[in-house]
C-alpha cells in the first residue's frame, strides 16, 4: 500500500464534518476577537501615557549606559570606596566560573591600601581576608608570592613607624607636701574693755549708814 493511500485512510478515519452550529460559533468568536482589536487600536491613550513611555525609554537607555560603566569603574575600587559594594556583587557572579577572581581582587586591594597609606587597622583587617582567599589557591600560585611581598612591606612599615606608646621613664618621686614649721600660737590681745574696771561713786545712802 502506498504512502498516499495511508494518508487518505487516516484522513477518513480522523476527519469529522463540522455542523452548521459549530461553524457559526467559531465564526462569531473570530469576529468578536477582531472587533476587540479594532476597539483597542481606536481607543485614545490615557493622559500622560506618552510622557511616561518616553521617561521609561530614557531610563532604560541611561541604565544600559551607566550600569556597565559602574561595573568597569568598580574593578579598581578598594575597601571604603563608594563603588566597592558593586565590585563585591560582580565578584559573586564572576566567581561562579572563575575561582581566581576574588583572591586576585583582594591582593590588588591590599596593594592599593598600602600605596594609599591607609590606617594600620584597615590594612590588618584586609590582610586577614586576603590570606584566607589566597589559601584556597594551589601552593605554587603566583598570588601567594605577591601576598608574601606585601606582607614584607607591611612588616617593614610597622617596624619603621615611630613608637607612640612609650612606657614612662622611672623618675624619682618628690613629695610636694609642704612642711609646716612649728610656730607659736598667736592669740588675740585682750581688749581694753577687759582691762579696765568701771567704778561707781558711793551713793548718799551708803555714806549715812
Amino acid at each position: 500500500m502506498s504512502r498516499n493511500s495511508h494518508r487518505d485512510r487516516l484522513r477518513r478515519t480522523l476527519w469529522r464534518p463540522l455542523s452548521d452550529d459549530a461553524k457559526r460559533r467559531h465564526h462569531d468568536a473570530i469576529t468578536d476577537a477582531l472587533a476587540a482589536i479594532d476597539r483597542l487600536e481606536a481607543a485614545p491613550a490615557p493622559p500622560g501615557w506618552a510622557l511616561r513611555r518616553r521617561i521609561g525609554v530614557a531610563i532604560g537607555a541611561v541604565s544600559l549606559v551607566l550600569v556597565p560603566a559602574a561595573v568597569i569603574a568598580a574593578e579598581s575600587a578598594a575597601p571604603g570606596d563608594l563603588l566597592y559594594p558593586v565590585k563585591q556583587v560582580t565578584e559573586a557572579v564572576r566567581s561562579i566560573v572563575d575561582d581566581e577572581v576574588v583572591p586576585e581582587h583582594r591582593v590588588d586591594e591590599l596593594e592599593e591600601l598600602l600605596d594609599r597609606d591607609a590606617p594600620p587597622e584597615v590594612i590588618t583587617d584586609h590582610l586577614v581576608d586576603t590570606a584566607r582567599e589566597v589559601d584556597r589557591l594551589p601552593t605554587d600560585h603566583q598570588l601567594r608570592e605577591r601576598l608574601t611581598d606585601l606582607e614584607v612591606r607591611i612588616t617593614d612599615r610597622v617596624t619603621d613607624a615611630p613608637a607612640t606608646d612609650e612606657a614612662p621613664k622611672d623618675e624619682p618621686v618628690t613629695d610636694t607636701t609642704e612642711v609646716v614649721k612649728d610656730e607659736p600660737v598667736v592669740t588675740d590681745p585682750p581688749r581694753e574693755t577687759d582691762r579696765t574696771t568701771t567704778t561707781h561713786p558711793p551713793r548718799d545712802s551708803d555714806r549715812d549708814g
